[in-house]
Parts: C-alpha cells; structure tokens; sequence
C-alpha cells in the first residue's frame, strides 16, 4: 500500500497509508490526477466567469423575454392557444349577463328572445362553453410551465455539473435534486 506524506492542521508531518488504492488502480488515479491539474493550470482568479457577465444590474429585462427565454416554437403556441382560450373565459360572463338582462326584460314582455326557456339553454351554452376554454386554458398554461421548468432543470443541472469541486463541498449532495425541484417551482 502506498504510504503519503502531508502535514497535519497543527504542522507536525504525518504519514498515512491509503488502504482504499490498490496497484491496479494507479492508472485511473494518475488520470483523475492529470485532468485536476489541468483544470488548475488554467484557472485565472483574476478573469470575470461567464455567470459575471451574463448579467448586469443596468440591464433591463422585458417580460415577454424573460418568459419566452427557455421556449420553443412549440411553447410558444400553447402559451398562444392559452391566451385565446382566456379571452373567450373573460367574455363569457359578459355574454352571460347579456342573456340574463334579456330574460329579465323578457318577463316584462320587451324581449327579442322567444321564450324563457331558449334564453335558458343560451345560457347553459355560455356555462358549458365557459368550462370549456377554464379547463383549456388552465391545461395549456400548466403544460406550457412544465415544459419551461423541465428545460431549466435540465439547464441548472448541467450548469451544477459544470461547477469547480469547491461548489459540492459546501453543498450537501443528497439535497441537490430536492433544490433544483424546489428553485423551478418558484420560477
């Protein structure tokens, strides 16, 4: 077994022997080892990282840009099918308080409408269209979300993955996926 040498936290040299490394494994180790190096040899302290400046306080961000940054086409027309199927649920309760002033003047006897009972199943029209366009645009929204929050789970995982050793010893690593679920869900 290979033995080391370092110097313990009170400065007196220690050795210690590996008892995990076996011979078969020096050329996996000295591997591991070569490509640490070379990440080291390349960090520059003194140059901002990408993340610096991606960006800046100044920079203004619109709300349509923000919301379409992680979309595709395919997104966008879900989010579009969506807002059309809200301006039919928002004109529905108009529509519904139209028929219903008809049947109101329809008991005085100045209605155009033929009867009670066709101003009756307009406005059962209106209720069954209206939960109608509810449940598609509460289904359309909530696709087009998941969608966004699985590429930007996909996106904060790789961009973890990319992050230098020091990162993971101060996070704890049997929380990562419980944070990355948790930080989506409140984007």
């Amino acid at each position: 077994m290979p033995v080391a040498q370092g110097v313990g936290d009170d400065g007196v040299e220690q050795g210690f022997t590996d008892t995990k490394m076996s011979i078969g494994d020096t050329g996996h180790v000295q591997a591991v080892v070569d490509s640490v190096a070379d990440k080291v040899s390349k960090y520059d302290p003194t140059k901002d990282g990408e993340e610096a400046t991606a960006y800046k306080e100044t920079d203004e961000i619109g709300f349509f840009s923000l919301l379409f940054r992680y979309s595709k086409g395919t997104d966008i027309m879900l989010w579009t099918l969506a807002m059309i199927a809200t301006v039919f649920y928002g004109a529905a309760m108009p529509g519904f308080i139209l028929i219903f002033g008809e049947m109101i003047d329809s008991i005085g006897g100045t209605s155009g409408f033929a009867s009670l009972g066709d101003q009756a199943l307009y406005m059962l029209y209106i209720g069954v269209g209206t939960m109608f366009v509810s449940g598609t645009q509460l289904f359309l929204f909530a696709w087009f979300a998941d969608r966004i929050a699985h590429r930007i789970k996909i996106q904060y995982f790789e961009a973890t993955l990319n992050m230098d050793s020091a990162f993971f010893d101060e996070q704890n690593p049997t929380e990562m996926a419980a944070k990355i679920s948790k930080e989506t869900a409140s984007i």
